[in-house]
């Protein structure tokens, strides 16, 4: 009797454990096939090959020194009246780097400059091109980085295009009146830091006025 009752126990157990086995093992692939539908983070983006909120100033200075055909200018001198009254630039009291030359990898590139926050971390770059590569430019960086948010290309005016990448973003623009265009790249931090000391400023000054009148 106990023979009869102990192997169909034996056999019920093996049964049930390697179906047990199974289930565990359909659960962990389940499990696997759900982390991979599971949307990676976009991460910033990267001019010129530098990540946006990672890279460091003396790691851009290494490398862009040691690149051929690429020139380093001091941080004080001003290039180009459109790009230094970038709100990003106006009262900045950090490291930034201003680049020129064939070196840096864009066609009729004319100048980059680097803005880093206060703790030496890369959180802007502005690009300075001929108006006329804006249709180029702009398709170029609309294809790797696909997220439009906002879009204004008049046949005649100021043309303007606005991109998101994970915590930055992207501004191209083209002013009517000028003969150069812009790429400026920015965390979002930044760029919302840049934004408040702009309208405190502002304020400021209405302030001021309002007092005198």
């Amino acid at each position: 009797m106990l023979k009869k009752i102990f192997l169909p126990t034996i056999l019920s157990l093996i049964i049930l454990l390697a179906a047990c086995q199974s289930d565990t093992k359909q659960t962990q692939n389940n499990v696997s096939a759900a982390s991979n539908d599971i949307e990676k983070p976009v991460q910033n983006a990267s001019p010129l090959g530098f990540l946006l909120g990672k890279a460091s100033y003396q790691d851009i200075q290494k490398s862009l020194a040691e690149k051929e055909n690429v020139s380093l200018s001091p941080e004080e001198d001003k290039f180009f009246s459109s790009t230094d009254n970038s709100i990003l630039l106006k009262n900045n009291k950090n490291h930034v780097i201003a680049a020129e030359g064939s070196g840096l990898g864009i066609a009729h590139l004319e100048i980059a400059k680097f803005i880093f926050d206060d703790t030496d971390t890369l959180s802007g770059v502005i690009l300075k091109l001929p108006k006329n590569q804006f249709e180029v430019i702009s398709k170029l960086i609309e294809a790797k980085y696909p997220k439009v948010i906002d879009k204004k290309v008049p046949y005649v005016g100021d043309k303007f295009v606005g991109i998101e990448v994970g915590n930055s973003i992207i501004f191209i623009e083209s002013p009517h009146m000028d003969f150069s265009m812009t790429v400026t790249y920015a965390t979002k931090t930044s760029f919302n830091n840049a934004m408040e000391n702009l309208n405190r400023k502002k304020e400021a000054i209405q302030n001021q006025t309002q007092e005198q009148l």
